[in-house]
């Protein structure tokens, strides 16, 4: 489930997103935002077709996302929506401590790293037995 992390003002937060976040200076909103330039309502957040879409709610600063003026978008993990000085990054929630989470990473079964190689075979060397040495008589 994706959240959002807030920073505004120094200090940051997160929201962990439902269906739907209501985004502005009301006290009734999922997200309520400090900032003089956010309107009353300004923006929601809306799980629509199985994706996350930002839409401006006829605010009059408007809001962006990664720079850009929008009036709905669709929202991809690590998008930057940005409503006045506040900025609100779309992220990945962290799994929950999950035993079968952890063995995998994106789905994918995590890296192992191959044991080094075994050390080359010491060759043995046969040598014939030494003769007998001749006593001086």
């Amino acid at each position: 489930m994706p959240k959002l992390i807030v920073r505004e003002g120094g200090g940051s937060r997160e929201i962990a997103l439902g269906a739907q976040a209501t985004i502005g200076r009301q006290p009734d909103n999922e997200v309520v935002l400090a900032d003089p330039n956010s309107s009353r309502r300004h923006a929601a957040i809306v799980l629509d077709d199985g994706g996350y879409y930002l839409q401006d709610l006829g605010s009059a600063n408007g809001t962006r996302v990664n720079g850009a003026r929008v009036s709905r978008q669709l929202l991809a993990i690590g998008d930057v929506v940005q409503i006045g000085a506040a900025s609100l990054l779309f992220a990945e929630d962290e799994p929950q401590a999950d035993p079968a989470y952890a063995a995998t990473v994106m789905g994918m079964p995590a890296f192992v790293a191959p044991a080094a190689p075994a050390p080359a075979p010491i060759p043995l060397v046969h040598s014939e037995p030494a003769a007998p040495a001749a006593s001086a008589g």
